[in-house]
Order: C-alpha cells, then structure tokens, then sequence
C-alpha cells in the first residue's frame, strides 16, 4: 500500500512537471518605470507598421543631474519614419528646446539609405556586441564638438533599426539599456 502511495505521488509530480514545460509560460514583461506614463503615446506615435522596444530599467543619472523625463520624437518622412525617446533631465524646464536638456536617446527607424550607413559606420569603427541570439549590436563612441563623449550602440531586428545614445551613461549601461530592448517584446503601433 505505502509502495503504491508513492508511485502515485511520483507519478503525478511527473506529470505536473511535464506539464510545466509543455505550457506555454505567460511573460508579463514591464518596461522600464519611467516609461509607463508615455507607453499609450509611443503606440500612438509610433508610424504605421513600425515597432518600439523599451528597456525593462534605466539606470540611475550620475550626480548632477537630478533624473530623466522622457520626451517623444516621431519623423515620417520619404525614407520611412522614426521614434525617439528622449532622456531629458527632469529639470528642464517644458518650455526649453529637448535638445539643450538631451541626455541620450533610444529609438527605432525604418531602414533606408541613411540608417544602413549608419548602421554601416558602427560597424566599421565599433565593437561588435552579443545583445541576444541572432541579434548582433555595434558599439562606438565618440566626440561631439558641443555636447562631450557619446556612447552609441545600433542594431537591426524586426526589420528596422534600433539604438541607444548617451552622453550620461557608461559604455557599460548603454549596452545593458541594448541588451534589455533586445530582449523585451516589441510594442506595436495601434494604427
């Protein structure tokens, strides 16, 4: 009796493990907090057939600047279209131009001849970084004559091409903000 007692316990484990691998696990994943006031604009904003990718977290701003207030950007144009989110300090004031308060930028845009020697450059002169399976970025930095060191890193998935731009991040975070987007679901635009 206690021998059948337990067969039948392992057995059913057995079968609810199995179980547990065969289902389909549901992912419930969360971008980043700083992004959830604006996820309803970014799907509206996006252009038609484009899809944007949020990091699940942003890391925190060095000293001196006292947080980041995202701002968006679309352009559609002949050569496709494009959203960027904008990491604006939080103390800058609405009234200013984004571009006096950018700290860096995430964004999406459409392949075109632009993007691919864009895409093109990175590759050429950065390093070549694992963001996921299959899905290789291209790292660079360099020097804006009025805005100091920048950290950038592209990619292309689904089609379009992704990035991340700082000028307050570490190489470090800019490509742990690439590895997060490439991994995250894609949002898609609700036109």
């Amino acid at each position: 009796m206690k021998g059948r007692s337990i067969f039948s316990l392992i057995a059913t484990l057995a079968i609810l493990g199995i179980g547990a691998f065969i289902k389909p696990q549901s992912v419930s994943a969360e971008p980043a907090s700083i992004f959830r006031p604006i996820l309803r604009d970014i799907q509206n904003q996006l252009p038609r057939g484009m899809v944007m990718r949020l990091p699940a977290s942003i890391p925190n701003p060095p000293s001196g600047i006292p947080g980041y207030r995202p701002a968006i950007i679309t352009f559609n144009n002949r050569e496709g279209g494009s959203l960027a989110i904008i990491l604006v300090t939080s103390n800058c004031p609405e009234t200013r131009l984004v571009a006096v308060c950018d700290t860096g930028r995430i964004f999406v845009e459409r392949r075109n001849s632009n993007t691919n020697q864009r895409l093109r450059k990175n590759q050429q002169q950065g390093s070549s970084i694992s963001l996921k399976t299959g899905v290789r970025g291209f790292y660079r930095s360099y020097i804006q004559a009025t805005r100091g060191k920048m950290h950038e890193i592209i990619w292309e998935q689904d089609g379009m091409i992704f990035g991340v731009m700082s000028r307050s991040m570490s190489q470090e975070q800019v490509i742990n903000v690439a590895i997060s987007m490439a991994n995250e679901p894609s949002i898609k635009t609700k036109n």
